[in-house]
């Protein structure tokens, strides 16, 4: 493995600073459950990883009337253990909970899993049929991607280098809305999917 800086941002708009004029050298790191199985594969060699573990202003879940902000940082189970996620958005609710396991959920990041845009993760798929907004900022600024145009390829999105996803903006379905999500793994339900698919019907 290459040895690596490790930089730790207190807040967001010190960690906006560091990526400013980072390159593809310079990683960000959240929970780190799919970035640090690719440096130990040696499928990725960054020289300095920023991590956001520090940043107390990317979590939590606000709900408006046009549906959920969910921050960055906000880990997958406690996502998944919401409440009012399990009442208004449910099958986002049932594709998290089929994610890997509580320990792996309880590490991973909304936003880690997002950037980290492995194609055989289950929420990029929950999010589609959500139609999710992905909110990114830089310092030269705010963006917002329709989910279907985030991902470019396998492992690859619309993110420059400089920029940070800071939220998920998930509105809430009709109450005609129907949803159904179905994953098959080669052996126990915390594999990788095989084939997994989500069904909405408007």
């Amino acid at each position: 493995m290459r040895n690596f800086d490790l930089v730790a941002p207190a807040t967001k708009a010190e960690g906006l600073d560091l990526i400013a004029d980072a390159d593809e050298d310079t990683r960000l790191i959240a929970g780190g459950t799919g970035l640090l199985n690719l440096i130990k594969q040696r499928l990725a060699s960054p020289a300095q990883l920023v991590s956001l573990h520090k940043v107390g202003d990317l979590g939590g879940i606000d709900w408006t009337e046009h549906g959920a902000l969910i921050g960055a940082l906000e880990r997958l189970l406690d996502i998944e253990r919401d409440a009012t996620v399990a009442a208004r958005l449910p099958i986002l609710q049932q594709i998290l909970h089929e994610i890997a396991s509580p320990r792996i959920r309880g590490m991973a990041t909304l936003g880690g899993a997002l950037a980290h845009a492995d194609p055989n993760q289950d929420i990029g798929l929950g999010l589609l049929a959500l139609d999710a907004v992905v909110i990114t900022e830089s310092r030269a600024g705010g963006r917002q991607y329709k989910i279907d145009d985030f991902y470019r390829d396998y492992y690859e999105t619309l993110l420059t280098p400089a920029e940070l996803i800071t939220a998920v903006r998930i509105p809430v379905p009709a109450a005609t809305s129907r949803f159904a999500y179905k994953k098959f793994t080669p052996g126990s339900l915390e594999d990788y999917a095989c084939v997994n698919v989500c069904i909405r019907l408007d």
